[in-house]
């Protein structure tokens, strides 16, 4: 009995090691294993790594051999009357400089000032080489970079692996503020480096090429030369533009105490929902300031233009505050297609200028006549409150880039411009740019083209052989 005892101990005992004893092997194996795996895999990760860096720098190469030599575009030859100078042309495609990118784009947007450049009325400060192409902000991919200046643009490698940079590079997607030269309604644009950033992961490139400009100009108008504060009121003119729908959201974000914008009455609800607290209507008999009788606002941001709208903010029981700032994107003109930029109203306005300027220290209230230069800081700042949800863009219509689609484009912006019933809707314009259709089309004139050369060719042919048979007979 007790060696029974004995063995049935042994044998309750021999699982317990033979199982612990089995998980410790099984254990080390596993460890050692996972060691070689890990090992492979960082073998595998690494190779994969400089096979990646191989591939995308073989990327570069090759997408910078497949920039055509030659681009689709909207233009004009000479100033003039829209319908008389706008042109769907082929022209060379731009080479960037120093400190410059080429970006393919995607899509572009109208804003005032490319048809006012194009009819000659601001020559003088923003000259264009002809012929010129319009489109002051765009969304696309950069494809190439300049021979120096863009180092940080340029894809960096370090032992057969990219080394990863805070400026978007070939093959990142951008949004672009080219109001200095212009030229983003083509397949092609160049760029300086200062005047782009990262498109917004959120945007697409129809809805990102709406905000570059319009987005910029608002921001920097609230925030730095309005300096508009938690809690203080604003009074935006024209909240339906390009400018003022995003101007009422910008207001919005900065934490403004309540926000008022002129617009017309089919605008309401959609004002309203960005955030306007009461939208005035301007196409009604009593004006927009006799509406507001009584009020009195921080900061009076002006859309629209025109020397009334700064006459009645700072009249006796205006709504500018005792000290409020008025601030114009605008300036004095009240046509909205523009007027001739002359230098001797160059030097009326500076004078306007100076003497608001002298009147607001007498009185408190300030005047500013702003205009924003192109800011890869602001547009990151932009692209931070777009990326948050505080502000989305608003686009009324989109057309293709092509003969057809510019002029409906310009004609759309030119009427609600000038207040026509049927054109009263909110936010940009924008131009989608397809390039496998434009590719298609080109190639396809390009083969009919030669078709026609051969038939031409084979023709004279014919000719010359009855001529020939004619002499022969003689």
């Amino acid at each position: 009995a007790t060696v029974k005892a004995e063995v049935d101990a042994v044998a309750k005992a021999r699982p317990t090691a033979f199982f612990g004893a089995e998980f410790e092997e099984t254990t080390a194996e596993a460890a050692a294993e996972a060691q070689e795996a890990t090992a492979e895999t960082t073998e595998v990760e690494m190779a994969s790594e400089v096979a990646k860096a191989t591939e995308r720098q073989v990327f570069f190469g090759a997408e910078l051999n497949r920039v055509p030599k030659t681009m689709m575009t909207l233009c004009y030859d000479s100033y003039g009357q829209i319908g008389k100078v706008l042109k769907f042309k082929e022209l060379p495609v731009p080479t960037p400089g120093p400190g410059q990118v080429l970006v393919k784009v995607n899509a572009a947007a109208l804003n005032p000032l490319d048809y006012k450049v194009m009819a000659g009325h601001f020559k003088t400060v923003f000259p264009r080489s002809l012929p010129a192409v319009p489109g002051c902000e765009a969304s696309g991919t950069v494809v190439a970079v300049g021979p120096a200046g863009v180092e940080a643009y340029s894809p960096h490698f370090k032992d057969g692996v990219e080394v990863p940079s805070t400026y978007p590079r070939v093959g990142d997607e951008v949004w672009a503020d080219v109001t200095t030269d212009g030229g983003g309604m083509a397949e092609y644009v160049v760029v300086n480096v200062g005047a782009l950033a990262s498109k917004p992961s959120n945007l697409s490139h129809e809805e990102a090429a709406a905000m570059p400009v319009a987005g910029t100009t608002a921001l920097v108008a609230l925030r730095d030369a309005a300096k508009l504060t938690e809690g203080e009121s604003v009074l935006i003119l024209g909240g339906a533009g390009g400018c003022g729908s995003l101007a009422v959201q910008i207001a919005k974000s900065l934490g403004a105490g309540r926000i008022v914008t002129t617009a017309s009455n089919s605008n309401t609800a959609a004002l309203l929902s960005l955030g306007a607290d009461e939208v005035v209507d301007y196409r009604q008999y009593v004006k927009w300031h006799e509406q507001l009788a009584g009020q009195k606002f921080d900061v009076v941001l002006d859309c629209v233009g025109g020397r009334a709208n700064w006459a009645a903010a700072k009249a006796e029981g205006g709504v500018l505050g005792p000290e409020g700032r008025f601030v114009t994107i605008a300036g004095d003109t009240t046509d909205p297609l523009g007027e001739p930029l002359t230098k001797t109203r160059l030097i009326k306005s500076a004078l306007r200028l100076l003497g608001r300027k002298i009147r607001g220290r007498v009185v408190g209230q300030q005047y500013v006549s702003f205009y924003k230069t192109p800011s890869r800081s602001s547009l990151q700042d932009l692209k931070a409150l777009v990326e948050t949800g505080a502000v989305v863009p608003v686009i009324d219509r989109v057309y293709p880039l092509s003969a057809e689609g510019g002029m409906d484009l310009f004609s759309r912006a030119m009427n609600r411009a000038l207040g026509c019933n049927e054109c009263t809707s909110s936010g940009k314009v924008v131009l989608s740019v397809d390039h496998d259709d434009l590719r298609i089309e080109k190639l396809t004139a390009e083969g009919q083209a030669r078709v026609d050369a051969r038939e031409k060719k084979k023709q004279a042919y014919f000719v010359a052989i009855k001529e020939a048979e004619v002499v022969t007979a003689k």
